[in-house]
This record gives C-alpha cells, structure tokens and sequence, in this order.
C-alpha cells in the first residue's frame, strides 16, 4: 500500500506573523522617512518664499527711500503757506489748490513737508510706517516754449510714463513750479494744465497776477516762461508703506504701498515693520544716533534710514516650537510656530549726504 505524502500549500501562521512583523518596521520605516522628507521640504519651502519675500520688500523700499528728496536739480524751501512765494523765497511755487476740499496737506504740500517722514506704532502688530515724498524716475525734456506765463500746454518729449492728474514738477534749476496735470495726450507729448475743478483731485490754483485766463502762471524767477533750453518736467509722489490686513480675506499681514492717495498691496506675509532714523548731530553727513521718527529733532539732519521687517511663513506649524527671534536687540516670539526670518537694512539718503 503506497502511502502519498501531500505538499504543504500557503503560508503558516508563524511565517504569517513574521512578515507582518517585518512588513510593520519597513512601513515604520518609509512612514518616518515620508514624514521627515515632508517636514524638510515644507521648511525649505517656508524659508526660500520668506527670503525671497522679503529681498523683494526691501528693494522696493530701497529704491523709493534713494529718490525720496530728490527734485531735479532744484532744492526746495519753503514757500508763506498759501502756494505763492514769500518775498524772500523766489526757489518754488506750488500751483496746487489749496482751497480744494481734496487737497490733502500731508500728500500735496511737497515743499514744506519733510521729504521723508513716519509715524510710529499705527501699524498691524505694532508696525510703523513711512511716507516718502520725491520725483519718480526719469524726467521729461521740453520740445517747446512756453510762449506766454498763462500758458495752458506744455510740450515734450513723447512718453507713456504721465497721466491725468499726475502732480507735475517743471524746473530749470534756480526755480521750480509744481502743478497738476489736468490731461495728458495719448503720446505723452503735451500737458494741459487749467484751474478747472477737478472731481477727486486738487486741481491748480488760478493766483494773482497771472496773465493767462484758466490758467495759472508758469515762470522762472525772471518772471520768464521756461524754455527747451533750461527746464525739464518731472512726474512727483508720495509714497507711503505700512503693514495692514491682506485684501484677500486671507487675515495674514501684508505690506501696502500707496503712491499718491493709491493702495496697492505689495506681498503678504510680512508680519512687522520697524524704522528708526540715523540723525547727523554733527553736520559731517554721517548718522550719530539712530532714533524713532517722534524723537527726531530736526528732520533735514536725517541722512539714513534703519529698516526692520519680520516676514513669516504662510502655514502655522512649521517649526517643531516657537522661534525667536530678535529685533533692534529685543527678543520675540509666537506661539503659531511659524517659521519667520527678520530682514535689516541701513539705507544712506543720496540727496542728504551730498
């Protein structure tokens, strides 16, 4: 009698658990490698978006704080309060409408405002802010004469760069008159400019004296209209940064640039900004001491400008705990455990250091 032995099919119970077993450490294994490479990729993500974040800001910050007081080749001094030029001031007027419900001190009085100025602490988290007040890059070359001081049109050169109610410096070096432009051809080559009310601008004033009619007088300080041969147009502005709530809804903290009464929201994720300004005490162009801009004694000493800003990550969690980190020598922190990074920058200003 033959005795047939059968062969063993499917796996034991004891070879069952041994792979589960070894099946758990590789699946531990690849969990704890997925995590960690998840971890590492969301910290450099956070940190390559923060730093670029933040070198953006501070260049758009530096750029505008370098043209902030420059005004062609004119240096303002103050005018008696009304536009018109005291009798001892024959540098600038400023043509603006002071009498319109829209015109704004703080915006529109370029000559006797400080060309940079901040406030401190009116910001989100405790962030301060900073106006700038200076010409726009590149200016305008005149094509032809003013033939008369009520002239209402200026002619030059052929840009895309002015628009309507842009508020417009002309030049030639001994005096300066800023008025608005009332329109601007398609081109760019010509620039009217009347007294007629404007709906959310100041418009121009129409002084004394003016031999135009709806126009106000643009002179040299001879009494002369400017010429091809010595003035140039400029575009001015006013620049203010703050930190205030994104636009989006999002609820994160965004760095706002207005240009001329116009918000624009530059970048979110920047948390704080601080500023303190560099006074020349000695008069050798040098900053001595830096201060808060409401302990500055004598704003035409500031020759730079310190500039802090905390810029942080988009998703909380991050970080394993909370990071501190260090502004003006105090130590900070939160408890989002996002990942932040403060930026610095000393920033020398061009048209008071000589």
């Amino acid at each position: 009698m033959k005795i047939f032995l059968s062969k063993q099919t499917g796996l034991s119970l004891v070879e069952i658990m041994v792979a589960l077993v070894i099946s758990l450490f590789l699946m531990g294994g690849i969990t704890q490698v997925y995590l960690g490479n998840n971890a590492s990729y969301r910290f450099s993500d956070a940190s390559s978006r923060i730093q670029e974040n933040g070198r953006f800001v501070l260049d758009t910050i530096t750029t505008d704080v370098r043209m902030s007081g420059f005004w062609g080749c004119i240096s303002f001094q103050e005018d008696d309060g009304d536009g018109q030029l005291a009798d001892d001031n024959p540098s600038i007027q400023n043509h603006l409408n002071r009498d319109s419900d829209n015109f704004d001190t703080d915006l529109h009085d370029f000559i006797n405002n400080p060309s940079m100025t901040a406030t401190v602490n009116d910001g989100l988290n405790g962030s301060d802010s900073l106006t700038l007040r200076g010409t726009k890059p590149g200016s305008y070359s005149f094509t032809g004469n003013l033939t008369s001081p009520g002239d209402g049109t200026i002619s030059v050169v052929a840009n895309n760069n002015l628009s309507d109610n842009d508020i417009i410096l002309i030049t030639n070096c001994f005096t300066a008159d800023i008025f608005e432009a009332t329109t601007v051809s398609a081109d760019g080559t010509t620039i009217t400019h009347t007294s007629a009310a404007a709906t959310n601008t100041p418009g121009n004033s129409n002084p004394n004296d003016c031999a135009g009619t709806g126009s106000h007088c643009l002179l040299d300080k001879n009494d002369q209209p400017f010429t091809p041969n010595n003035a140039a147009a400029f575009s001015l502005q006013s620049v203010t940064y703050s930190v205030q709530l994104s636009g989006s809804g999002s609820g994160e903290p965004a760095l706002w640039r207005s240009v001329n009464n116009i918000n624009q929201e530059l970048i979110e994720g920047i948390e704080q900004m601080q500023i303190l300004f560099g006074e020349d005490t000695s008069g050798d162009g040098s900053p001595n001491q830096y201060r808060t801009s409401d302990q500055v004694a004598d704003p035409n000493q500031v020759t730079a400008i310190r500039i802090w800003l905390v810029v942080r990550s988009e998703r909380e969690n991050v970080l394993d705990e909370s990071q501190i980190y260090i502004i003006d020598g105090v130590n900070e922190s939160q408890d989002d455990n996002r990942l932040r990074q403060v930026f610095s920058t000393t920033i020398a200003l061009r048209n008071r250091t000589g």
